[in-house]
């Protein structure tokens, strides 16, 4: 596993690439867009696959699938205009158990509720159908919120969560 990038810092993609890799995940759902790539240039890093996906949606299903049949928490990752396209899959999730942790990039975090570009209370919307729902405040604090999220979805009774990463985090 890579530790730093060429000027010898990690991005926050990497971050939460590493956290990933740490808790033992080995695979993450997407549809692969250029707002995910330091994620996926982490995962590249860390050995996680990124299994591409058409939609979203798509991939939080089958995210769940996964989840549902190895019974340990699998990973969705989506785009700022994607978050929208999977909340079927969270209902899904939660309905039926299923310890999913989908990830979604969105606005700069300075910006927040000044209308920005693809602004959106990530975490609220899909709060009453998830256990734990946040929007991560602090780039150098991903792994913390990875882990938690982690934990909370894994332990009984299991079921989604929702992390919701501010852009500026992920790249720098």
């Amino acid at each position: 596993m890579k530790e730093t990038s060429i000027s010898g810092k990690m991005q926050g993609g990497q971050i939460l690439a590493k956290a990933m890799a740490l808790k033992g995940v080995k695979q993450v759902f997407s549809l692969c867009g250029g707002f995910l790539n330091p994620i996926y240039d982490g995962c590249l890093e860390c050995d996680v696959e990124v299994v591409g996906t058409r939609n979203e949606m798509e991939a939080g299903f089958m995210a769940s699938a996964i989840a549902r049949l190895k019974r340990e928490p699998a990973v969705v990752l989506a785009e700022p205009s994607g978050f929208t396209n999977y909340i079927s899959s969270v209902a899904e999730a939660f309905h039926s158990g299923d310890p999913v942790i989908f990830i979604s990039v969105g606005s700069i975090f300075h910006r927040l509720d000044h209308m920005g570009f693809k602004e959106m209370p990530q975490h609220r919307v899909v709060e009453s159908f998830t256990k734990y729902s946040v929007r991560v405040t602090s780039g150098d604090r991903i792994h913390e919120f990875f882990d938690k999220a982690y934990d909370i979805a894994s332990n009984l009774p299991t079921g989604p969560v929702e992390l919701s990463i501010p852009i500026n985090f992920v790249f720098s």
